[in-house]
């Protein structure tokens, strides 16, 4: 006989209900923290928190903004280019394909064949193969062999300012030149997407949230058709003198817009892989040289400022032969007295020297410092070299004799182009730049580095300069008056670190029309064979730049002689001097 169940007590259940009663409340009112904690004391957190999971944001880096010159005409832009790749798991005769693909593309069938038997999914066979290629492939439907379309970087202008504008690798980032210095620039950002995830981390997209960023080219302050008249004339004196290299840079003297940058050799962007590191460099903003007599008018300048010189001075050039502590200066035809115009007219290292000895070490220095040698310019250009001037303090007498002359001095075609556009713009330096959108430059400061008088002196004497008996004849251009210095600099013997006798950097830089420059154009030729002077080798490529580049920019020529007044023109009515 079963035994009865005793009847349950209710205070044991009102006991269990109390419990359960209290541990509900207590779970509700962790509930009500946590929220409270969550929707009010921590809000800001968590919403940062679920931003991170439902927000992400498609950012291609092989999608990049176009780079245009100053009309907008295109110098860079990504175009889709096919590409070939296999998974060789799905390839169902080696043999038979790797023929097949060879024979489409050009490669040895071996070394397809040995791609196709690897124990991988994914391998590249080709990236940027052809259209007829790719269509050629795709009409096989060859199994495990698939082409895509990616996007690719172009250079419509091929090797046009190459060296400037750079080139991105096969990740779709800048490596050098403009496409590295503005490359965070560069990328186009895609749209944002909105998505959740679910329990094993899978994300489910819900919508699309369209970019706000700007997709505009990125226009340059690069003319194209000066640059190519630039590269042009460049060739041209190349095929001459078959130099090691030669750069060319030109600025307009009123705003300080970088208008041309050439370095020869060319190179094609489009093929960087097929160049040398050193003709990938863009030399004119990071290889150094010593700027030979083309310095000498910083060096006039500060002896004018300084009311240590004028134009009425005579100096005496020792029938070319001037000894200094350690050293004999030679002038290259014996000189006796010649005026300061003459001086800078005929590059008398000797008068130079003299000058400098005048104007002092401390001084001297200072003006080369205002003119903006010893330190980069401050171009948007990556890696920019500062150049080299030793502290004034560290100059023996030789060393001072010997920079009146540019010697012990090392700068870039950019600084030296740009130290003239300042005497170009009435003594006002500003700041040479590339960037033409995006940025304001009017705000820019802009420093006097010496008086609007003192700029008209020297424009006078470098006109001097390119009329008969100058050094720089040969830059003179019919109907235009220019102005401009010329130097030849002895380059370091590696082997010896001496001066060298046979290698010279020929260098010519000036502006057009002296009497309102629109350009200032800086030559520098390297180590050219058969003929070292830059009045021989530099000044006809500033010539035919200027020949063709006025009456580009609506300058015409002029029948009748410009007169030394017409000078005046452009500065009489500064008001700082």
């Amino acid at each position: 006989m079963g035994r009865k169940l005793k009847k349950d007590n209710p205070k044991r259940y009102s006991l269990v209900l109390a419990v359960l009663l209290i541990s509900s409340l207590t779970g509700m009112m962790a509930l009500l923290i946590s929220a409270l904690k969550i929707q009010v004391f921590e809000h800001s957190k968590w919403l940062e928190r679920y931003d991170a999971q439902v927000f992400a944001s498609s950012k291609d880096p092989s999608s990049r903004r176009d780079i245009v010159d100053r009309y907008g005409r295109p110098l860079a832009v990504t175009v889709m280019q096919p590409s070939v790749f296999a998974d060789p798991a799905f390839v169902s005769d080696p043999d038979e394909t790797a023929r097949i693909v060879s024979s489409v593309l050009g490669l040895k069938s071996e070394k397809i064949r040995k791609k196709l038997k690897a124990k991988k999914r994914f391998l590249w066979i080709r990236r940027n193969i052809s259209d007829l290629q790719a269509r050629a492939l795709i009409a096989r439907k060859l199994p495990g062999i698939y082409v895509v379309y990616e996007h690719r970087r172009f250079y419509p202008m091929r090797s046009l300012a190459g060296q400037l504008i750079g080139f991105v690798g096969t990740d779709g980032h800048g490596l050098e030149g403009i496409e590295k210095e503005f490359d965070s620039l560069m990328i186009i950002k895609g749209n944002k997407k909105r998505f959740v995830r679910d329990a094993l981390g899978r994300q489910v997209v819900e919508e699309e949230v369209p970019s706000t960023e700007t997709n505009e080219p990125l226009k340059l302050t690069i003319d194209s058709y000066i640059q190519r008249v630039a590269e042009a004339a460049t060739e041209k004196i190349a095929q001459k003198y078959n130099p090691e290299s030669a750069q060319v840079v030109i600025i307009d003297p009123r705003t300080f817009e970088i208008l041309a940058v050439v370095n020869w050799p060319f190179f094609d962007p489009n093929a960087f892989h097929a160049y040398p590191p050193e003709i990938r460099r863009n030399r004119a903003f990071l290889d150094l040289f010593e700027p030979g007599s083309s310095v000498k008018p910083i060096l006039v300048a500060g002896a004018l400022e300084e009311n240590l010189a004028s134009t009425n001075d005579i100096v005496f050039c020792e029938n070319g032969s001037f000894h200094v502590p350690g050293h004999t200066i030679k002038d290259v035809h014996p000189y006796g007295w010649l005026t300061l115009t003459q001086v800078v007219k005929y590059s008398s290292n000797i008068g130079a020297a003299k000058l400098a000895f005048q104007l002092g070490a401390e001084k001297y220095y200072q003006y080369l410092l205002k003119f903006g040698f010893g330190q980069p310019t401050g171009v948007e250009f990556p890696g920019e070299a500062a150049g080299i001037i030793r502290d004034w303090k560290l100059w023996r007498p030789l060393d001072l004799a010997t920079s009146a002359f540019g010697q012990g001095i090392a700068v870039t075609a950019l600084q030296l182009c740009s130290a003239f556009a300042t005497i170009a713009n009435g003594g006002i330096k500003k700041t040479p730049y590339l960037l033409k959108s995006g940025h304001n430059h009017a705000d820019e400061k802009a420093l006097r580095v010496i008086s609007s008088q003192t700029s008209r002196i020297l424009t006078t004497m470098l006109i001097e300069v390119t009329l008969e008996g100058g050094t720089g004849a040969r830059a003179s251009v019919p109907g235009y008056r220019v102005a401009g210095k010329t130097g030849t600099a002895q380059r370091i013997d590696p082997s010896t670190g001496k001066y060298s006798d046979k290698q010279f950097s020929s260098i010519f830089v000036g502006f057009a029309p002296a009497e309102d420059p629109r350009i200032t154009v800086a030559v520098v030729v390297h180590s050219p064979q058969g003929a070292s002077y830059g009045g021989i080798v530099a000044a006809p490529v500033f010539r035919e730049i200027v020949a063709n580049v006025l009456p580009y920019l609506g300058i015409p020529a002029k029948n009748e002689a410009v007169q030394a007044s017409d000078i005046q023109v452009r500065y009489k009515h500064d008001r700082k001097t």
